[in-house]
Parts: structure tokens; sequence; C-alpha cells
């Protein structure tokens, strides 16, 4: 059995997909609502053993380096994919097979997971969890790319000038484009989608459209001159370029992909040609000169780009040749590099990359591969004409001629360094947020809810309504006799034991005496009930705040010092002497209240279910 178990043990240290076990601090009841078993899990879940393909999903390199990491951590709560994930397995009785959740690795960096996973229950409580996971992150990247490919397409596709259809495996019309309506005479593209191929046909010609279609199942494509019927029921005469589509992986037949062009007015002067050679030759002359002033409009309509390109400022747009010299230069590219045109043209664009990147030959493998799969995009750090830097989004687009030849590339970029310091310190700012919660939690873990960390004032105790009647105290070095001997006082008023009553005195009067040492003083208010059996001490000070990363070992290790925190032995002994302490703290100032009850609470952890 030894052996079967080291077998088993290695197949999960060397396998490529993540294989991890969870336990918990405390069983799990399934008697409990599926509300509170998401509150438990969240809280009492952590990472027991992973393995090494586990944690480099997450941005480690080893899996021991996850051990102890929270779910709660792992699996942001306030992502919804994630709680339905962990609802979903709850509602299932505590198994899942490739579910996906959106997680977050040790940089912040989103990721997204399919997960199977299944629970150790025994005796009607959750103990642990068994689970699988593959990295989703660059097939959901991919998925996004593609659709915003497709749009892009589509966008192409709906401003083109010629007509597009595409006609599905049921010889349905399920993609027309503007153009090809208008051709047909029909108000909107959706007058003709999901109707069927041979409704703008004539009858006549039905029976020749349905030989075609045989052809293209067998996988013919071909460009022919085909009649059309218009909605009001007159010919439209185009010149079809038929495209058979094919499942990649299966072959069969998926759909056509068609382009016309309207040459009704072509056949119409054929037709007029036969009857009359003169008509015939006075439509070619107006065809000729229709052509020549479509040739005009074009021109014209490409002067404002070319006029635009040059202008902006907002994005340096320039030409490239198939080598990589500058072969254009627009205001932008002046803007953001520094070089004027007449320094630049004809120079290789690396004089734009760190000496890093020319080093590893980046700006030859960024040509290759735009001319490889037609464009590539990337951000990162660009050199200017001073030897300053700025964070680039760069987008490079192969040219190509209509034989297929490379023509060139054409580079766009922007300066997005603004954004980037806008994001690194969100980023930051969240981290730190992250950190801070996820110290509040342990803090409350490790000390059986004894210290609250509070992220503001309206976390602290709403204060008992007994005042000492002197009010509150000065703190300093002469004062500490003061705190005490009020404590006392206020302790035996509301039945504290003697013991008891000692034992928030050794506690006051330490929190008062760090105030007085490393903030130079504060203020100390000492409260009861007696109707409760409850005393409260308040210590409020303006010094520079404790430093939150020392608490942890401050509260566990006996002898500590956090030095300038404020916090050391002494916080360690009130922890030790004292029912419950709520702290905040930051940079202008710390309040501690220090609670005392007549009698010692009960821990948490003994509380019933």
């Amino acid at each position: 059995m030894g052996a079967g178990v080291e077998q088993y043990r290695a197949f999960i240290a060397n396998s490529a997909e993540g294989i991890w076990r969870c336990g918990v601090e405390k069983p799990i009841p399934t008697h409990l609502s599926e509300d509170d078993q998401l509150d438990a899990i969240y809280r009492l879940v952590y990472m027991a053993e992973c393995n090494d393909a586990m944690a480099r999903m997450y941005g480690f390199e080893r899996g021991a380096e996850m051990i102890g990491a929270r779910l709660g951590d792992l699996l942001p709560r306030d992502e919804p994919k994630n709680v339905e994930y962990l609802r979903a397995f709850i509602r299932a009785g505590y198994r899942l097979t490739d579910v996906e959740s959106v997680e977050r690795d040790r940089d912040g960096r989103q990721k997204h997971f399919a997960n199977s996973l299944v629970g150790i229950v025994e005796d009607g409580a959750i103990l642990g969890a068994w689970g699988t996971q593959r990295d989703l992150t660059r097939q959901k990247a991919l998925e996004r790319e593609l659709a915003r490919s497709e749009a892009h397409y589509r966008l192409l596709l709906d401003v083109a000038v010629d007509g597009v259809l595409f006609i599905d495996t049921d010889d349905r019309m399920t993609y027309v484009n503007p153009s090809m309506a208008r051709m047909l005479e029909y108000d909107s593209p959706d007058d003709l989608r999901g109707r069927s191929l041979f409704d703008i046909f004539f009858e006549g010609d039905i029976p020749a459209a349905r030989r075609r279609r045989e052809m293209r199942r067998q996988g013919v494509s071909e460009q022919y001159e085909v009649r059309l019927r218009r909605r009001g029921g007159s010919e439209c005469w185009v010149l079809a370029s038929v495209i058979v589509m094919q499942d990649p992986q299966t072959g069969d037949y998926s759909g056509t992909y068609a382009m016309s062009v309207d040459i009704t007015e072509r056949k119409l002067t054929q037709i007029e040609r036969e009857r009359a050679a003169e008509a015939n030759l006075r439509l070619v002359n107006e065809l000729r000169e229709a052509n020549e002033r479509q040739r005009e409009r074009l021109r014209a309509s490409e002067e404002p780009f070319r006029l635009l390109v040059e202008q902006v400022r907002d994005y340096a747009i320039f030409m490239l040749d198939p080598e990589g010299r500058v072969a254009t230069w627009n205001a932008g590219a002046e803007r953001f590099n520094g070089y004027q045109a007449s320094e630049i043209v004809g120079k290789h664009f690396s004089c734009f990359y760190t000496p890093e990147d020319i080093a590893r030959r980046h700006p030859w493998a960024e040509l290759e591969a735009a001319s490889h799969d037609g464009h590539y995009e990337e951000e990162g750090w660009r050199v200017r004409k001073d030897g300053s830097t700025f964070w680039a989004s760069v987008v490079i687009t192969a040219l190509r001629g209509e034989s297929g030849d490379l023509r060139g590339f054409a580079k766009v970029t922007r300066d997005i360094t603004e954004r980037r310091d806008r994001d690194q310190e969100r980023a930051a700012a969240r981290a730190a947020e992250q950190q801070r919660r996820f110290l509040k939690d342990v803090l409350q873990s490790v000390t059986q809810g004894r210290l609250v960390l509070c992220d503001d004032g309206t976390e602290l105790p709403a204060p008992l309504g007994a005042d000492s009647p002197e009010g509150s105290i000065a703190l300093t070095a002469k004062s500490l006799k003061l705190v005490r001997a009020r404590v006392s006082e206020i302790a035996a008023a509301c039945g504290l034991t003697p013991g008891r009553a000692q034992d928030l005195v050794t506690a006051a009067s330490e929190c008062a005496m760090n105030a007085v040492q490393h903030a130079g003083g504060g203020t100390a208010r000492v409260r009861g009930d007696a109707a409760s059996g409850i005393v409260q001490v308040w210590v409020e000070d303006r010094g520079a705040g404790i430093n939150l990363k020392d608490l942890p070992r401050a509260t566990l290790e006996r002898g500590f010092s956090t030095g300038g925190s404020g916090f050391g032995h002494g916080f360690w002994l009130m922890l030790q002497t004292c029912d419950r302490i709520y702290l905040l703290t930051g940079p202008d100032g710390t309040t501690i209240v220090l609670e005392q009850a007549r009698a010692m609470p009960q821990p948490q952890w003994l509380a019933a279910p």
C-alpha cells in the first residue's frame, strides 16, 4: 500500500494539470443553510496541498508556497461567477465537473480556470475537498480576440460597396450586407436575413440555381453572371463570386460566401448593342464617363483621409517599407518621437526601441509576426529622439498587393504612459486594501475575535453611558498612576472581580504608557456600565500610527517590539489580560478601546454552529 501511495503522490506532483486539496479550520456542517455554508467556506477553507502546476497558475514556483492560502483570496467574493461556482458546488452535493471560475494570481492579474471539485464529507460535515484545475486564461483571451476580429470583419462587410451574402447549408441567407439589400431594392438587410436564397430568383431560374447549389455542395467555387429578382419584381443582373466554405475539421460543406457586383447596366447595354450599334456605342461612352466619375470620387475621398493621417497629433501613424525603414511621417509621430520627417524618413524603425529590445532583435521579430499573421499588437517602452522613454500601444499591419506580395507595413503608435501609471496606482491601491482585509481576518482569527482591526470610526464600539465624573485624562508619564486608579475605581463599581479588575488595570497601563512613549501623549477616558458589568478604556493619540505589518508578530510573540509603531511586549500583554481590543490607526493617530466584562466571554470556537 505504501508503494501505491508514493506512486499516487508522484503522479500528482508531475501532473501538468493543477491538483490541490483544501482543508478546513473546523468541520462545516452540511445542515447549515446555503448562505451560511458559503460564508463558512470563505472563512474556514485554506489550501492544504497543491502541486507545482497549480502553483504556477497563480504565479508561484512551487506548490509549497501556496500552502495556507485562504479560499477567499483565491476566489474573490466580489466576482459573481465565483459565488455561483461555490453555490453550485453546495447544491450539487459537493461535487462539480469542469466549472469555470475567475480568480487572481499573486500579482493581482485576473485568471480564468476550469475546475473539477469533489468535497470530503463525513458524518454530515465538510472536512475538505480535492480538485483539479486547468488554466483557461489564454483561451478566453483568444476567444475575445476572435470575437473582436469577427466584429471588425463584419463591419468591413457592412460598409463594402459590393453586395455580400452568406448562405447556410439549408439555403438560408444568414447574412446580407446593406449594399446587397439596396441592390435588390429592400429597405433593410433584415428584410432578407433568414429567407430562402430562392426567394430572390425568378421562378424560371430556380432549377438552374438548384443545380449550382449541388455543385457548391461538392466543393466547387466559381464566378458567374446571374439574374436576380428585385423586391418590386424587376430584374437585377450581378456578377457573383461564390466561395464554398468547408468545416475545418471534417471538410464538410458548411455554407457559401458570395460577393455580388451589380452589372445590370452592363447587361442592358449588351441587349441594346444587339438592337442597335449606335445605341450601344452611346451607352458604352456613358459607362466610361461614369467610371471616370467614380474614380474621381474615389480620389477625392482618399484626399481627406490622407490629410487626416498627416495632421492627426494624438497617434503616430506612418508607413514602413518591407525592410522596416520609415517611408512616411505624420504630425503625431513627430510629437511622440521628436524627429522631423527629414530626420527620420529612410532610417530603420528600430531606433525607436530600447537597447535591450534591439539586442534581442525584437523590432525585426515584430515585422516577422505582422508579415505572418497580418498584424501585430503590443504595449512596451519606446525611445524618443532625446533618449527619454514612454509606454506605447503599438499596432503594426502588413500591407500586401493584389498578388499577395508584401508592400510594407502601417504602424500606429499611441502614448499611454499616463494610463499605465493610473492602472498601476489603482492596482497598488487594490493590493493594499486586500492586504488590510487579509490582515484584519488573520488578526481576528488568531486572537479568537479578541482583536478587532477597525477600518473607520463606525467600527469602534458604542461608548458606554457612564463616564468618569472627572472626564478624560491627559496622558503624561506622571498621569499613568491616575489612569490605573480610575480604572480600578470604575471596575469595582461595575462588579468586576479583583483579578479581572487587575488584568484591566495592567492592560490600560500598558496602553497609556505606549501612547506617552511613542506618540508623545494623548488622552484616556474610562467608562462603565454597572448593569452589564462592562468597563471600557478609551486611549487616543495623534501619533504617526501603527505599522500594521508588525501586528501579527506582536500579537503572538512575547517580547517582540515594533519600535515606532508603539506596540511590543505591552501589546502582547494587553491581549493576555483584556477581553477585547478595538484598534483604529492611521497617519493621523491611533484610537484603542479596551473592554473587560464581569465574566470572561466564551471563545467563538465553542459557540453552537
